[in-house]
């Protein structure tokens, strides 16, 4: 087995903060145990007023004609757009990522969220809205393919 190392950088609190990392194998089904450590930070540095990122995804067209909807897409793009108006005024920054119709996939999905995660600071402010049809699924709510 070959020895890995893996870096990133972590956006910390102020105060104590609990780093848990795990490792996976290729399949991603056997995990490691967790491995902790605390680093205490005193916030020197920190930033002052918080960013607003916002993921808005709207789904008129299905595959599922039945499915259609008229405005949900209009309306992931109006508030997309209204957050960011108002928004400008309340943080320090805004980035608005809106997601619609046939961008709406699972890897689009998947790259929206990997955007937003290397993203949004712990202080951050993050919107997800959704604009489309949901289903039950397991006792949760989940997106409704397209």
């Amino acid at each position: 087995m070959a020895d890995t190392t893996v870096s990133t950088r972590l956006a910390l609190e102020p105060g104590r903060n609990v780093i848990e990392v795990l490792a996976y194998n290729a399949a991603g089904m056997i995990a490691s145990a967790p491995q902790s450590v605390v680093i205490e930070w005193d916030g020197s540095g920190a930033q002052s007023v918080p960013a607003l990122h916002v993921l808005a995804v709207g789904v008129n067209d299905y595959a599922d004609g039945r499915l259609r909807l008229t405005y949900a897409a209009a309306d992931a793009r109006a508030m997309g757009e209204a957050l960011a108006k108002t928004g400008a005024e309340l943080f320090s920054s805004v980035n608005v990522v809106t997601l619609l119709d046939g961008q709406v996939t699972d890897a689009g999905l998947d790259a929206a969220f990997g955007q937003m995660a290397m993203a949004v600071q712990p202080s951050d402010v993050f919107v997800f809205f959704l604009a489309g049809h949901g289903k039950t699924v397991e006792g949760g709510v989940s997106l409704h393919s397209r």
